[in-house]
């Protein structure tokens, strides 16, 4: 009996090794798998924060485009309301000069005349002036005109 008792013996050793390294390899297995999912959820939140990455880049870069459209248009806002009153004052100025011209001309003209004569003078020159003041109105109308026409189909930017 004793041989029967040496092998059982080592039979049970050989089963106990047997599943302690099936054990280990489960074990390898399992902390393999555990790496390698940690390894993906990594990558995929290294992926994630690149997208949010570039999503805020986008948005800086849209922000920078609208505030240069903003400062472009206040720019062309000031430079057109210049321009604008730039022309008003030519237009006052104008006016004045007209109407010194006017007077002296007027002045001239009356003296040597009698008081009937002074009457047919004065109203024929408040008709020409209302004549020539219609025609340059309608002139700058015109003006207006061509140019919000040409704005509208973009020759003048806006």
């Amino acid at each position: 009996g004793n041989g029967g008792d040496e092998t059982q013996r080592l039979s049970e050793r050989l089963d106990s090794m047997g599943s302690f390294l099936r054990n280990k390899e489960r074990q390898e297995d399992l902390r393999r798998k555990h790496a390698l999912k940690r390894k993906q959820q990594q990558e995929q939140e290294v992926a994630r924060l690149q997208r949010v990455q570039q999503g805020l880049l986008e948005r800086e870069e849209e922000a920078k485009r609208e505030l240069e459209r903003r400062l472009n248009a206040r720019r062309e806002e000031a430079e057109r309301r210049h321009q604008e009153s730039e022309r008003k004052q030519r237009e006052r100025l104008e006016a004045r000069a007209l109407s010194q011209k006017h007077q002296k001309e007027y002045a001239r003209r009356m003296r040597p005349q009698p008081l009937y004569v002074r009457m047919e003078i004065a109203k024929k020159e408040a008709e020409e002036r209302k004549e020539e003041e219609v025609k340059k109105a309608l002139e700058r109308m015109h003006e207006r005109v061509v140019h919000d026409v040409s704005r509208f189909r973009g020759v003048i930017p806006p």
